[in-house]
């Protein structure tokens, strides 16, 4: 028989299971494995500045914070060279 009366905990419990559904129902459909990758953060990091900069009163570091944004980009550049570099030294071999 249920009781009819809850009690804190029951309704702590609750309230974390609904949590936890609407944030997985909300959660964006990518692909999983792309997710905890460096580019993939560093992408999330860009786009994060760059809707940053649209900020008023961010005005006054957007040379900093666009230098930074240049070499991130920079960064990735050059990494996805190497990747591909050593892709290509591994098919050759």
């Amino acid at each position: 028989m249920k009781n009819k009366f809850s009690n804190f905990i029951e309704d702590k419990i609750k309230a974390e299971f609904e949590k936890r559904n609407l944030l997985y129902k909300n959660l964006k459909k990518e692909d999983i494995s792309n997710r905890d990758t460096l580019e993939h953060i560093r992408n999330k990091f860009l786009e994060f500045l760059k809707r940053i900069l649209n900020n008023p009163k961010c005005k006054s570091s957007f040379d900093i914070i666009k230098s930074s944004i240049e070499k991130i980009e920079q960064e990735i550049r050059d990494e996805k060279i190497t990747i591909e570099t050593k892709t290509k030294l591994h098919v050759e071999i």
